[in-house]
């Protein structure tokens, strides 16, 4: 079951990125809020393949929940009738929502 839950999560940011432009941001808004290393960061812009990359954020933002450095981390993706994305991320400090079609 947590197989089938992240694989959710890695094609819903893998579609967020196809339909937006939301990467620089995401990568910025991690990096600001001390979610992302330096090295992490590296790791992301060196990774062709955009399902890697997916599986990267996910990865990273899995385990910044288990260490509980995220108050909040919640996807909802609608595809029908009108297709829609938001994926919340709320830290101690400020809340991003990555959102298309909402």
């Amino acid at each position: 079951m947590a197989n089938l839950q992240i694989e959710h999560k890695i094609r819903c940011w893998n579609r967020l990125f196809d339909l937006t432009d939301c990467e620089a941001d995401l990568v910025m808004f991690l990096q600001q809020e001390k979610l992302l290393t330096a090295h992490q960061i590296s790791e992301l812009q060196n990774t062709l393949n955009t399902y890697a990359y997916c599986a990267l954020i996910v990865q990273h933002l899995e385990t910044a929940v288990k260490e509980e450095r995220l108050a909040l981390l919640n996807y909802d993706w609608i595809i029908l009738p009108n297709e829609s994305i938001e994926i919340t991320i709320i830290t101690d400090t400020v809340r991003k929502d990555f959102t298309y079609g909402t």
